[in-house]
């Protein structure tokens, strides 16, 4: 099977990316942004925090190493920070003695484990404590809740929960822009679990709803790093599949 470590070198990193987001992507890996590493041996996938969460992968056939984010920067075919930072990440799981195929992630492992071993109710008690501590988590397993219940207008508990996730109460600088872009991805998130066929006009109804929401909440937002841009295009794509009727 082909091995990355035939294509992933400090030097080769720097290679790719450049000088300056080298740098930056080092920056990333120091700080610990990068979680839920997966090393396949020819192929290896991870998550990166920044700004919000983007997902990475870095893979070969053999023949020629291929790269992929869900980062604006990456979407134009640039080898970006966050790539540089799931490389370094590889390369210090395999100085660490990490074999291909398991997690260099050991810790989630671990808790993964733990939580399988543990009685539902002490799951539950557990989650409704986080949940009165993260008012996103709240509001998560509220719209799940409510979805299950069959008894509500979701179409009315969405708007609701668009309104809110789009209020700005004035001009969002860079540093709280952030927050802002967490908050609608958790929404979207949410609104993904309305990909059916049945609820295909209220999810077309509810994208175009949070689209223009997020077009009017661009004006207050500093969205230097384009994260504003990046859940207009997740939604876009749900309307599309939503008009089509996900066929």
């Amino acid at each position: 099977m082909p091995d990355l470590n035939e294509w992933l070198s400090h030097a080769a990193l720097e290679d790719y990316a450049g000088e300056v987001i080298f740098r930056r992507g080092e920056a990333y890996f120091r700080q610990g942004a990068v979680s839920r590493l997966r090393d396949r041996g020819d192929k290896v996938s991870a998550r990166v925090h920044g700004t919000q969460a983007y997902r990475v992968e870095l893979w070969t056939n053999g023949q020629e190493f291929n790269y992929d984010c869900t980062c604006p920067h990456a979407a134009t075919g640039n080898f970006c920070k966050h790539c540089v930072a799931v490389g370094l990440a590889f390369l210090d799981g395999r100085a660490r003695g990490y074999e291909p195929g398991v997690s260099g992630d050991e810790a989630w492992d671990a808790i993964q484990r733990h939580l399988q071993d543990l009685p539902p109710e002490t799951l539950v008690d557990w989650l409704l404590e986080v949940a009165q501590q993260d008012d996103l988590l709240y509001r998560k397993l509220l719209l799940k809740a409510q979805r299950a219940g069959g008894n509500v207008d979701l179409a009315k508990v969405f708007r609701r929960e668009i309104d809110n996730a789009t209020r700005t109460h004035g001009f969002i600088d860079y540093d709280e822009a952030a927050e802002f872009v967490e908050d609608l991805d958790q929404l979207v998130d949410s609104l993904e679990e309305l990909q059916t066929p049945e609820s295909a006009a209220l999810l077309a109804g509810l994208a175009d709803y949070a689209i223009a929401k997020i077009e009017q909440a661009m004006e207050q937002v500093d969205d230097s790093d384009g994260g504003l841009m990046d859940v207009l295009e997740r939604l876009q794509a749900l309307r599309q599949d939503a008009s089509a009727g996900f066929r």
